[in-house]
């Protein structure tokens, strides 16, 4: 229906948003839609309060109110939202496409009924496609089928990212606050610990290699002192319960809350 551009600062937030937590997590999208070029802009990302488990998110629809107040101010609108699957991969569940075609039946056009709006889904354990250590981020959206299902059937998108050479300078400020804001919440993730029991790989350092991904290779030197010096400190005090976090390989001392199986009809 149209194409998809993502800035690296909006997928790098969105990356760390879904490592913070065992249980979903999940935002909006600000940016702007380009009817004559049939293109949607995605500049930011906004994470969300949500009431969640692993396998199931629901928006706070104060955090929603807030989330569409600062777009307005920015000059951007709403034009997609984000969730994490914190255990299984980035595919839509039945839930994610009925939220999704509600999401887009709120923003058609009536000049051209079109619906600009797209649904990102960020998978940290990654997919057999992806570089080591790096997220499954996934952008999709709802056509009709043709068998009758209210719903429609989800459709991937490919996206292009923009921006990759530079790091706006407050990026790295969301992203603390970010951290900080998940500092004391119950289901947060022990980074310390290994990010799967067969590798030494910390999901600290595992975040960050993904994190790192989405910026061009010109920049990674200054993203790297912008993570050491503002980033991975906070991460290191607040959520590596069971050891440095960095080069520590103990075992977590908080376990997740219990996950479904992939393709679950909870979510």
């Amino acid at each position: 229906p149209f194409a998809v551009e993502i800035s690296a600062a909006a997928l790098a937030l969105m990356d760390l948003h879904a490592h913070l937590m065992y249980t979903e997590v999940i935002g909006l999208l600000g940016g702007s839609y380009d009817a004559e070029a049939g293109l949607v802009r995605v500049d930011v990302a906004f994470p969300c309060n949500s009431t969640s488990t692993t396998t199931e998110c629901e928006m706070d629809p104060a955090s929603e109110v807030d989330a569409r107040r600062v777009f307005a101010l920015q000059g951007r609108h709403v034009v997609g939202w984000f969730h994490s699957h914190p255990t299984f991969d980035a595919m839509p569940s039945v839930r994610d496409i009925h939220n999704q075609h509600a999401y887009q039946a709120l923003c058609r056009r009536a000049s051209d009924s079109v619906e600009p709006f797209i649904g990102v889904i960020v998978s940290p354990p990654g997919a057999n496609t992806c570089a080591y250590g790096v997220s499954d981020i996934s952008v999709f959206y709802v056509v009709p089928d043709g068998s009758g299902s209210p719903d429609g059937m989800p459709y991937q998108l490919p996206y292009a990212v923009t921006s990759r050479n530079e790091v706006p300078s407050d990026a790295v400020d969301a992203m603390a606050q970010l951290v900080e804001r998940h500092a004391g919440m119950e289901h947060r993730v022990d980074l310390a610990r290994r990010f799967r029991r067969s590798e030494a790989m910390t999901a600290l350092e595992k975040l960050v290699i993904s994190m790192r991904s989405h910026w061009d290779d010109s920049v990674h030197q200054k993203w790297d002192d912008l993570v050491s010096l503002q980033l991975r400190p906070l991460l290191q005090r607040h959520y590596c319960r069971s050891g440095s976090g960095s080069g520590s390989h103990s075992e977590q001392v908080t376990a997740a809350p219990t996950a479904h199986e992939p393709g679950s009809d909870t979510e």
